[in-house]
């Protein structure tokens, strides 16, 4: 008896849920419509780059979860809260669909960030720019649900022949609840999994753990994939700026306040080179067999370049790469990155003229996706960039060679020394992008591999004629300074997979992958050498005879500003000289720790 009451209870319990449920029916349509008609709008855009139905069934699942919340609510807290809530979807709707239109993005931190700087003026100055557009018919959607919306809840359509509407709602939204419970079902383990993302990236403590989530957990490396509700992209957008905020705090006062001295004459003109994406085994410098680095090969030849052999990164990621060599936090300190000076703060302090030309973080580049944020947010920011730079350039290019003429044309030598990166594009897919079509000289024929498809042929074509062309915008960087007083430092931020012979039939990267010796062999690997120009290697003899020992010694980028620190003649407070390569103190035997997990020295050890 009592089992029966209780069944009756429940299934009582279910029934009256299920009726208040039923009333959040004009809610729950509204709402779904709205978000399925801005992701419609979204994924035209390159940045959702496939139409995907399980992004409907969480949009479904997720309304259908608030309008639950709605009905449990009474009174009038269940209105207010409904209008409130309501009226933000509609609000940022409206925006989100602006910014799709207008700009090609979807919300993101970049933009929220430009909102939280912008004054009264400028948002006047915006919305006169952009009222014409908001005549667009697309923009006019968003404003018509809302309006079918409000007649709806306040039944201003409810007269005899409208009041079809009100009771096909109802059937409308029960047969949205059943074909969402078959698409629940299906697309459960995608659901949950997405949730769980969703949920890590939302404790997240850095602006660097929320790009590994979303790097190991989208197909695409997009954030939109993992926040594809407006409401979440908000949120995160928010977050996100929180962090970096904090992080940026940080540097702040620890590049302020670092100790620096010069210890000695050093090169007046220092020069970083950072590749991107290249792989040192498709570099005829370091044997590959197609000649395709002949600038190079004639500078090693001449005894100029000092090429070193056993050279790897930290992180097979751009923005983690950039935070480890960029300041003088090694895989192996405590704390975090952002608590230890960048190198060009301490340069710049030490009396050089910085200059930093980038190809990928220029500072007016509308990215969105966190990867691109999480590598250049310090780089960018105004406050340290004042602590940084002397010069640094606004626009990027779509080929190196015209980042690297632009950027030289207006160098002006001022008598002061100077320490100037230039930040490249490199090999970044889209290879067949990165390389003009009149440099092109390597095809398929000169490979020698059989072994692979033709797809997968034109793929290492491409990629080893971007390599001819990385080594002609190295050339214009070395004429530039060939008759000064200079040395040129190149390494690449990580490598790139490239079918390895006997190792490896993919290409490209898996990022948080295991890393295995493939792994290794292919991503972390790096081509790095100095060029020493005739006027150095004559003034600075003792120095170059340094760097030509310790070329075969092992070598891992997170140390390059005590590398940098050495040929300036500059130390800060806390130099360590067993992390400077160039010092007869150097730690050869220090832990080389890939993504501060695997150690390679061990990973090859082992494989040997």
């Amino acid at each position: 008896m009592e089992e029966k009451l209780k069944q009756k209870t429940i299934k009582g319990m279910l029934w009256q849920y299920l009726r208040k449920a039923k009333g959040q029916s004009i809610n729950f349509i509204c709402l779904f419509a709205l978000t399925a008609i801005i992701y419609l709008f979204a994924y035209k855009t390159y940045r959702v780059p496939d139409f995907k139905i399980r992004f409907l069934v969480e949009y479904l699942l997720d309304v259908f979860i608030v309008c639950t919340l709605l009905s449990l609510l009474k009174g009038k807290w269940q209105k207010w809260i409904t209008i409130i809530l309501c009226a933000f979807a509609y609000i940022f709707g409206e925006i989100e669909i602006v910014c799709i239109e207008n700009f090609h993005t979807t919300i993101n931190p970049q933009i929220m960030q430009l909102v939280l700087e912008t004054n009264i003026r400028e948002s006047g100055e915006f919305l006169t720019t952009y009222l014409a557009s908001f005549l667009n018919i697309k923009f006019l959607i968003v404003p018509f649900i809302a309006a079918f919306h409000i007649c709806l809840s306040r039944r201003c359509l409810d007269f005899d022949r409208f009041k079809f509407i009100h009771r096909y709602f109802k059937y409308l939204y029960w047969g949205c609840f059943l074909i969402g419970l078959i698409l629940f079902i299906k697309f459960s383990p995608f659901l949950f999994a997405q949730k769980k993302s969703q949920f890590l990236a939302f404790n997240s403590h850095s602006v660097g753990d929320m790009e590994a989530i979303i790097i190991r957990d989208t197909e695409h490396n997009d954030y939109n994939e993992l926040m594809p509700q407006t409401l979440f992209r908000i949120l995160y957008s928010f977050k996100t700026c929180h962090l970096m905020e904090q992080q940026v705090d940080k540097l702040y006062t620890v590049c302020s306040n670092v100790k620096v001295e010069k210890k000695s004459d050093g090169c007046p003109h220092i020069v970083l080179v950072i590749g991107e994406s290249y792989n040192k085994h498709h570099s005829h410098l370091y044997g590959y067999h197609i000649n395709n680095t002949p600038n190079q090969m004639q500078y090693f030849h001449q005894g100029n370049l000092v090429k070193f052999n056993d050279v790897v990164t930290p992180w097979d990621i751009t923005s983690f790469a950039f935070k480890c060599f960029m300041t003088t936090w090694g895989v192996d300190d405590k704390g975090e990155w952002c608590d230890y000076p960048l190198i060009t703060a301490i340069m710049k302090k030490a009396g050089y003229k910085v200059s930093f030309f980038t190809n990928q973080f220029a500072s007016n580049s509308n990215k969105s996706t966190v990867c691109d944020l999480s590598g250049g947010f310090f780089l960018n920011d105004n406050r340290l960039s004042a602590l940084q730079y002397d010069v640094r350039n606004e626009q990027m290019e779509k080929y190196d060679g015209d980042m690297v003429d632009k950027s030289l044309s207006k160098f002006k030598w001022g008598g002061k020394s100077e320490f100037t990166i230039f930040h490249l594009i490199g090999q970044h897919f889209d290879y067949s992008q990165r390389c003009p079509q009149n440099i092109k000289r390597i095809k398929v024929d000169m490979l020698h591999r059989n072994d692979l498809s033709s797809e997968f042929l034109k793929i290492m074509c491409d990629y080893d004629n971007s390599i001819l062309y990385n080594d002609i915008v190295i050339s214009k960087i070395v004429d530039f300074y060939k008759n000064k007083d200079a040395v040129i430092i190149y390494m690449s931020d990580h490598s790139e997979g490239m079918f390895a012979p006997g190792i490896n039939k993919k290409w490209g990267r898996s990022s948080f992958s295991e890393i295995d010796y493939a792994n290794a062999y292919e991503n972390f690997q790096i081509p790095m050498w100095i060029y020493a120009t005739d006027s150095y290697i004559t003034k600075h003899e003792k120095t170059f005879e340094a760097i030509q020992k310790a070329s075969s010694l092992p070598y891992m980028t997170d140390l390059l500003p005590y590398l940098v620190m050495h040929l300036g003649g500059v130390r800060q407070d806390g130099y360590d000289d067993r992390k400077d390569i160039l010092s007869p103190h150097y730690n050869s035997k220090r832990k080389r720790l890939l993504r501060k997990e695997v150690d390679y020295n061990k990973l090859i050890e082992y494989q040997k």
